[in-house]
């Protein structure tokens, strides 16, 4: 069962001649913009004494057994919620000549998974993003696949008992949107601007075919409407023009992917907020557009918007937090596929399950440490497990001068337990230092014990975090520049 406690550098590897090719972590695609479709829901349900019966109007689907029972949330107010949040690959709606048509018959996958967790006690709203192309067993199939394929085989409810079963992890509220949602939601800005450094498109070398249509033919800032908008998050064989006027492939699959869709909803949230995303009329015209594209499941009511709203009436969206299913890719029956990394993920789903943020076991701790000092790091390593933090590997390599506890996106919190963990085990507060890296994940926190200590240099993230997928180096907090603006 994927997110269940293993030995470190256990993967989930079902079948045989896998291959391992190179690990990786990413947001995926509509991940912000779930995260608008909720945060617009919540506004909207708050500022709009009509929300509910505007809900009513969506369509529904009814997931007996799938859903956890209303009766076990706990009262208003205490609440600790998931909504699963599905963008289906769904091309209904969309005109019929759109290049995203061809080869298609209106099939619907999952192309993006994510789980919108609410915790009213705590104030907090986090995103937990499951990559489509993670391995796992398919609920009541007897099938190992891409998790989602399970919605292609059983629909939503397959989709709920997959993830429950192979992570362990509560849904209570369902919500699907299509690539017809997503161009609407652009529509109600108009477009956005996006700067392109060369020349772009996509085309697939191998047929001699662009299969979104994409396609700018000059650098500098672009206002992509609706359809280029989502041909362009959509690239999966996306080019750029050399200075020789040579088009050359940037990365197939995904991985560059996921950059441009992170770059575009930042810039579409930045557009959004910039034409009154905050006013409720603003929220009507949002849940106007998108009626015809999001199914929610016969529970979920306007009235329960309406308490979220006002129990997360104090909630900044700029505390916002969102992980990824930390994942390595691999070939498992010629397919290439992604596999968890149960301990990493461990934490996060320790989350996703109602634990506190501010338990130790929400945090997954690997150790670096100068060869002098392996018998401290192993009983640093010790004393912090039977605190509760989950331990990874505690070997030799990068040492650094003190103690060094390094973090990354949405991370800083879980350092600050693992610092406050140290002192009262006896490390001396001024010999820690908590330290930014691009290339550490997720709930992960990296500690690195050099041969001498040295003054504490606290570094906080900067506003925009490295490209760096890694999380074998830790490198000192550096500023990456800010995305070029239109």
């Amino acid at each position: 069962m994927i997110g269940k406690r293993k030995t470190k550098g256990k993967r989930s590897v079902i079948g045989e001649n896998t291959v391992k090719l190179r690990r990786t972590w990413g947001q995926r695609f509509f991940l912000l913009f779930n995260c608008v479709m909720i945060a617009t829901a919540l506004s909207a349900a708050w500022a709009l004494q009509g929300a509910q019966a505007r809900t009513e109007e969506l369509a529904r689907v009814a997931l007996p057994g799938s859903l956890r029972p209303i009766e076990d949330q706990g009262e208003a107010g205490d609440r600790v919620l998931n909504f699963l949040l599905v963008g289906s690959d769904s091309s209904a709606g969309l005109d019929p000549d759109d290049p995203i048509q061809v080869g298609r018959q209106g099939e619907r996958q999952s192309d993006v998974i994510i789980i919108a967790h609410v915790d009213e006690p705590n104030q907090s709203v986090t995103l937990f993003s499951i990559p489509r192309d993670l391995w796992v067993p398919i609920s009541g199939t007897g099938r190992v696949d891409r998790i989602n394929s399970a919605y292609a085989f059983g629909g939503d409810g397959v989709l709920i008992d997959t993830i429950k079963e192979n992570m362990d992890v509560e849904i209570d509220y369902y919500i699907n949107i299509d690539f017809a949602g997503f161009q609407d939601l652009v529509s109600v800005v108009g477009g956005v601007n996006v700067y392109f450094p060369e020349p772009a498109r996509d085309w697939d070398s191998r047929f001699n075919v662009s299969h979104t249509g994409f396609e700018v033919l000059t650098e500098g800032c672009h206002y992509l409407e609706p359809e280029q908008a989502l041909a362009y998050v959509r690239s999966r064989y996306y080019q750029v023009r050399d200075a020789e006027g040579n088009w050359v492939d940037v990365g197939l699959g995904d991985i560059t992917r996921i950059e441009r869709q992170q770059d575009f909803l930042q810039r579409f949230v930045g557009e959004a907020i910039a034409q009154g995303a905050r006013n409720p009329f603003k929220m009507k015209d949002v849940v106007d557009e998108t009626l015809d594209a999001v199914t929610i499941d016969d529970r979920l009511t306007g009235q329960l918007l309406i308490d979220l709203a006002t129990s997360l009436r104090s909630f900044d969206a700029n505390e916002l937090v969102t992980y990824s299913y930390p994942t390595e890719f691999e070939m498992i029956e010629r397919k290439s596929v992604l596999l968890g990394l149960d301990d990493e993920a461990e934490p996060m789903l320790e989350l996703l399950r109602g634990v506190s943020p501010f338990s130790p076991t929400t945090v997954f701790v690997e150790m670096r440490f100068d060869p002098s000092r392996q018998e401290l790091a192993n009983s640093m390593a010790d004393a912090l497990a039977t605190d509760g933090f989950l331990i990874g590997a505690v070997r030799s390599g990068n040492p650094v001068e003190g103690v060094r506890v390094a973090f990354g996106d949405d991370g800083q919190q879980a350092a600050e337990l693992v610092k406050a963990s140290l002192v009262s085990d006896g490390v001396t507060e001024d010999d820690i230092a908590l330290v930014y890296s691009g290339s550490v994940a997720g709930r992960t926190v990296v500690i690195s014990l050099g041969a001498v200590p040295s003054d504490t240099v606290t570094t906080e993230p900067p506003p925009v975090t490295p490209d760096s997928t890694e999380s074998t180096v830790v490198e000192p907090a550096t500023e990456a520049p800010l995305p070029q603006s239109c």
